[in-house]
């Protein structure tokens, strides 16, 4: 097992309680592993085994009883885990003074996080929309100029201009995973006195990966970068996501734990807010965003290839066949996200937490017709038989939302519907800057279809309508 994970890792050393992820793993990598270990044990391994057993000592554990079936959800941090984290932040925090805002537009230095990612491109091009700023980027590279690479590249795919960016952003290399971000502490000191404000916006998002394996990415990079804005008494802005509210709805409040936090990625995303919450009751400035999901602007149509519905759109065309999931969800344009976050920032006195959601819902439904209509011959399917065309699939993705669906067990004729969203402050703030979300229609989505293809996310319809050919050129 240890030789499988060193092939597929490219990793000499492997202990037995080293985690998959954490030594640097990906969602494609953990098929290589089921399928080699699959093959040398002569039964089929699933995918999710892997993600519910991130070490040696727990996978050989678990594969010594193993027989094919769905295994329920395994938290290897538990709630107390988790207050642990959060005890030790709070103790950090304990003789921190009070705290005093300086309103961005004030600020001629920012840090921002996660500029190379969908929301951190257009972040950065909306931030360096506000003023004379300079921002300094975070960025896990192995050189300055890969950095810039790597961003140039997030901007270009949205289709986003930034004149002399060289001028304007410093790259400071960085792993946001490791403590003090790899940087030395006095490295870490003089970069905090060069700043006026802190964007937090880079996560690992991951919905397969427990608590243990993102809470370096989400939690402990969260707590030093309060303690970094603390050095200099600056503001604090962290990017969050609706996946944490509980089961009767979201408030514009920090949320108590609640049985909704099943998977890692919302309870490192709780416990990131939370230690948001310990920073404000000390009286850091602080605000966060709650974002529902996020597509592309209207008018460049981006498609963000890591997004779950795409994926699962993708994997559909390529098997001619759409699951019947009842789920509706809110779209959210990236560049009006992004405005509401820079609005808010330059604001006296921001609010601390704004749920950023649209009146309206896109229904997967909705999807599979829309596709329907674009000339793609789609037949709508139970989850199961969806899984099982996947489970034949050679394409690698096309097993990476396998495991998804088979770790969830979903159920087809479960309606999956957010709770209620709490915005008044949000939409009385967005009106008074004259932002609004538009209803997402089958007109904006032929819009991100045309992209999506353009970015070979999806093939092109084999026969298109007269009507669709034009559109469906490659760009």
């Amino acid at each position: 097992m240890i030789r499988t994970w060193q092939q597929v890792l490219g990793i000499s050393r492997i202990e037995l309680d080293d985690d998959f992820f954490l030594l640097g793993g990906q969602s494609l990598q953990t098929i290589q592993v089921a399928n080699r270990l699959s093959t040398a044990l002569q039964r089929t391994i699933a995918v999710t085994v892997l993600f519910e057993n991130p070490t040696v000592r727990q996978l050989a554990s678990e594969l010594s009883e193993y027989t094919p079936k769905t295994f329920a959800k395994n938290n290897d941090l538990t709630r107390k885990d988790i207050e642990d984290d959060l005890a030790r932040f709070q103790a950090e925090l304990a003789n921190a003074g009070e705290q005093r805002v300086k309103p961005l537009w004030h600020c001629r230095t920012i840090l921002l996080t996660g500029a190379t990612g969908f929301v951190g491109a257009q972040l950065l091009y909306q931030l360096l929309q506000a003023g004379d700023i300079k921002v300094i980027c975070l960025v896990r590279a192995y050189s300055t100029a890969n950095a810039f690479e790597k961003i140039s590249a997030a901007l270009a795919k949205q289709n986003l201009e930034i004149n002399n960016l060289h001028d304007k952003i410093d790259i400071v290399l960085a792993d946001l995973e490791q403590p003090g971000f790899g940087l030395t502490r006095e490295e870490f000191h003089q970069l905090a006195l060069q700043c006026d404000a802190v964007f937090h916006n880079a996560a690992n998002t991951s919905v397969m990966r427990d608590y243990r394996s993102l809470r370096a990415a989400n939690v402990l990079s969260t707590q030093t970068l309060l303690r970094f804005s603390a050095i200099k008494c600056v503001p604090f802005h962290l990017i969050s996501t609706i996946a944490v509210a509980p089961e009767k709805g979201l408030p514009e409040d920090f949320v108590a734990w609640h049985k909704n936090l099943k998977d890692g990625y919302q309870q490192s995303k709780w416990a990131a807010e939370r230690s948001v919450e310990i920073a404000a009751d000390k009286g850091y400035p602080v605000s966060i965003y709650r974002l529902a999901r996020v597509v592309g602007d209207l008018q460049s149509g981006a498609v963000n290839d890591k997004d779950l519905i795409w994926n699962i759109a993708a994997a559909s065309v390529r098997n001619n066949v759409f699951p019947h999931l009842s789920i509706e969800e809110p779209w959210t344009p990236v560049d009006l996200v992004t405005r509401v976050v820079v609005a808010n920032a330059q604001q006296s006195i921001p609010h601390t937490i704004l749920n950023i959601v649209p009146p309206g819902a896109v229904a997967l439904q909705d999807i599979s017709e829309w596709l329907r209509d674009a000339g793609f011959a789609l037949q709508t399917v139970a989850v199961k038989e969806w899984c099982e065309h996947l489970s034949k699939s050679s394409h690698q993705q096309d097993l990476a939302i396998l495991g998804f669906f088979q770790q969830r067990e979903t159920d087809s004729t479960a309606k999956m519907k957010l709770p209620a969203i709490v915005d008044h402050d949000t939409r009385r703030f967005m009106e008074s800057h004259g932002i609004s979300f538009p209803e997402i229609t089958q007109r904006h989505f032929s819009r991100y279809l045309q992209e999506a293809i353009n970015q070979r996310l999806i093939s092109a319809p084999v026969s298109p309508t007269s009507h669709e050919r034009g559109l469906y050129e490659p760009a």
